[in-house]
């Protein structure tokens, strides 16, 4: 009766402990979430949540741009080209969409398709307007008053996001400066330490 017990109470324990570890890991993915992302249930081009642990280097997007987003998409894809395969393995490309009504996963999947983009580690990013929204005016990534955005204006800039989420540096996005972002990511990737501001 006593081995019984003992052993039911040894399940409920070890029980407890995996839901706990579960938790912690759910935890943790969340919390190296770029920090401006945090508690927004956003969606990539395949409809996944977007969530990882990696170094993240985001920028604002939208698929109907005809100047700014396909030129800075493209020099991303040979950026991420001209990155060392160990890097590249650690590095994430978010490009959010700041047209949520029309950017569907599938769209932003045609988009990403179309420039070259369709790549392992690079997600682009759509949600619920109000979240997007939400995420936009965290990034400040469109011009105030909120009545009069139009999605044409909005931030060209890159921002490079650590493994804790915090900004570790913003870069001009026009045009970009491809050698020094391609150092900086890599050394960052390879000396997380050396940070240089």
């Amino acid at each position: 009766m006593i081995w019984q017990k003992w052993q039911v109470a040894s399940v409920a324990v070890g029980k407890c402990v995996i839901l706990l570890l579960g938790c912690l890991a759910v935890v943790s993915l969340v919390s190296a979430q770029p920090v401006p992302m945090r508690g927004l249930p956003l969606v990539d081009q395949a409809g996944r949540a977007v969530q990882g642990t990696s170094l993240v280097l985001l920028n604002f997007v939208f698929t109907n741009c005809s100047s700014t987003c396909p030129t800075q998409t493209h020099e991303l894809v040979v950026l991420y080209e001209e990155l060392a395969a160990d890097v590249r393995s650690k590095v994430r490309f978010i490009s959010v969409s700041v047209d949520p009504l029309r950017d569907t996963p599938a769209s932003l999947r045609a988009y990403a398709k179309r420039m070259g983009a369709n790549l392992p580690s690079w997600q682009f990013v759509t949600g619920d307007p109000i979240v997007v929204r939400q995420l936009l005016d965290r990034m400040q990534a469109l011009g105030p008053p909120a009545d009069q955005r139009r999605v044409e204006e909005h931030v060209t800039s890159l921002y490079l996001f650590g493994t804790d989420g915090n900004l570790v540096q913003r870069y001009r996005g026009v045009p970009i400066d491809r050698q020094r972002l391609r150092d900086e990511i890599s050394r960052l990737v390879r000396s997380p330490r050396v940070v240089r501001p």
